[in-house]
């Protein structure tokens, strides 16, 4: 969508449980840290905030 701004989604079937899908978005703070925001057919909707570990040398 933007730099900053991230759409996700993902749609699985699995052959007990059926159908499951999630949507969201990510909104992107800095190298390291971002909001999130997503809804799952699971759970309902959620929010958080994302903390990226990165290792020298990868």
């Amino acid at each position: 969508m933007t730099h900053r701004l991230v759409a996700v989604a993902h749609v699985e079937y699995d052959t007990v449980t059926g159908w499951a899908w999630e949507a969201g978005s990510e909104y992107i703070l800095t190298r390291y840290f971002s909001l999130v925001g997503q809804y799952t057919s699971e759970y309902g909707a959620s929010g958080g905030f994302l903390v990226r570990f990165f290792t020298p040398g990868f």
